[in-house]
């Protein structure tokens, strides 16, 4: 089922877009409806409404288990179609938006739904369904290329391919990166991927939104078996470097990318007989740590938000694996260097060094960040997505540790507190915050003691928690 929806394609960069001054990007854009469909396919399947700015806004104040998918509990299913007509009658009535979309991957639907003969039929119809579509003749041409080169390539013993997804998710033209640990996994850490292109004995293509990159991955692995997809193919725009790269990861034998991916995933999807090596389960944690130590010497000259993401992960494989402190805080900061517009690097460290009963060096650095760009560190802090706080657990370990003795670390719980609606527990913080010589503090305490507000029974046990900890 396909269907295409007005309003719905491009975000904030046009199908020419190709990153910044400091790095060449292919992707994360659309071109027009008749730059990739052909007249007949769009008059059947486009839904020509205009959503506006409520396009990817998520109500789930009224979800609750009872609408939750029985099969996929990864899903909510407050409308279910199973085909487009009725789905095309249903949306165009419904002025809420609440349709989901599965992202139904072999694995998902094996684990969930099918069992093996069943997700392999299913895999073959979604093949048949997408050689189907009805793409204009110059995606055909594209398309066709593609074939034609990838059947080459088979019929010489075969490829393999790495999906090297990294593009909004990492580099800073994007704000995705600011937001906690919200897609990571999407993108593909180039440690790993430097190991993959490093070790191929076989014939291995790099498909990739990040060009730059991955220029620089190809000249340190210096694999002759390693095969640049942009040496392939010469297209005018995204669309037309999308559809031939989806040809030729399709047919490879085997695709090393995460299934997060929604490349990788549709890759799955057309091909039944491809094999997905998931990139971060191919490795154990203390591989991938390794690895990562054993490469970071060689990714020097990569953009410099491409080398925090791999300290980023560096960190997240040393808290997994209790490495202690000084290893977090190390990541963090060489993070931090790399990306200083990124404030989620400092509101982790807070985290770690509370954990760990340091709350003057937390103060400390709580403060140092607030003075450097107050709005933004907040803004990071409370930044919320369709399931809830990207800094959740950030915000469990400082509500939980509470101690008015510590001014820039008791305002941030009372911002936490009031964001959620416990307005008591807030104001409760606040009354002990002001008449402070810190303007934007005083500002946020008048706000909070102006709201009225009655005591619930979440609101007393957060209250007497607070109270306990400064006791």
């Amino acid at each position: 089922m396909l269907g295409l929806i007005s309003g719905s394609g491009g975000g904030t960069w046009g199908p020419n877009f190709f990153g910044d001054d400091k790095v060449r990007i292919n992707g994360m854009s659309m071109g027009s409806v008749k730059d990739i469909f052909d007249e007949k396919f769009i008059a059947n399947h486009y839904i020509d409404k205009e959503l506006g700015e409520k396009l990817g806004e998520y109500n789930t104040s009224s979800m609750s288990s009872n609408t939750l998918d029985s099969q996929n509990p990864l899903c909510y299913s407050i409308h279910k179609e199973n085909n487009f007509i009725s789905f095309k009658t249903n949306f165009l009535q419904d002025e809420i938006k609440k349709f989901a979309l599965v992202n139904q991957t072999s694995d998902y639907a094996k684990h969930f739904c099918f069992d093996e003969k069943q997700s392999k039929e299913y895999k073959n119809e979604l093949k048949n369904a997408f050689n189907t579509i009805g793409f204009n003749q110059n995606i055909k041409n594209i398309i066709n290329k593609a074939k034609s080169l990838a059947t080459k390539y088979l019929d010489n013993g075969g490829y393999s391919v790495l999906h090297f997804r990294a593009g909004d998710i990492v580099h800073t033209y994007s704000s995705i990166r600011l937001f906690g640990k919200e897609a990571i996994y999407k993108a593909t850490n180039p440690s790993l991927a430097l190991h993959i292109l490093k070790n191929s004995k076989d014939k291995i293509i790099l498909c990739s939104d990040d060009i730059t990159t991955s220029k620089e991955l190809i000249k340190i692995a210096n694999n002759p078996n390693v095969i640049f997809v942009d040496d392939l193919r010469e297209t005018r725009n995204n669309i037309e470097a999308f559809y031939f790269d989806i040809i030729i990861m399709s047919m490879a034998k085997r695709l090393f990318g995460s299934l997060n991916s929604q490349m990788s995933r549709l890759c799955a999807l057309i091909n039944p007989d491809l094999v997905i090596k998931e990139i971060y389960e191919i490795f154990s944690l203390s591989d991938q740590l390794q690895i990562i130590k054993e490469t970071l010497p060689d990714l020097k000259n990569i953009p410099q938000s491409c080398l925090a993401f791999v300290y980023f992960h560096k960190y997240i494989l040393e808290s997994k694996l209790n490495l202690g402190l000084n290893s977090v805080i190390l990541n963090l900061n060489k993070a931090f260097l790399l990306d200083p517009l990124n404030s989620k690097y400092k509101i982790y460290e807070i985290k770690h060094l509370i954990q760990d009963d340091k709350l003057e060096m937390a103060e400390y650095v709580a403060r140092s960040s607030m003075i450097l760009e107050h709005n933004r560190f907040i803004s990071i802090l409370l930044k919320k997505l369709y399931y809830g706080y990207t800094m959740q657990d950030c915000h469990k370990i400082l509500i939980e540790n509470t101690n008015l003795n510590y001014l820039y670390l008791s305002y941030m719980s009372a911002r936490i507190l009031y964001d959620v609606g416990n307005i008591q527990c807030a104001k409760y913080i606040t009354s002990k915050l002001i008449n402070t010589n810190n303007w934007y503090i005083n500002e946020f305490t008048k706000k909070v003691l102006a709201t009225k507000s009655e005591f619930d029974e979440k609101d007393k046990i957060l209250e007497q928690l607070i109270i306990n900890n400064k006791n």
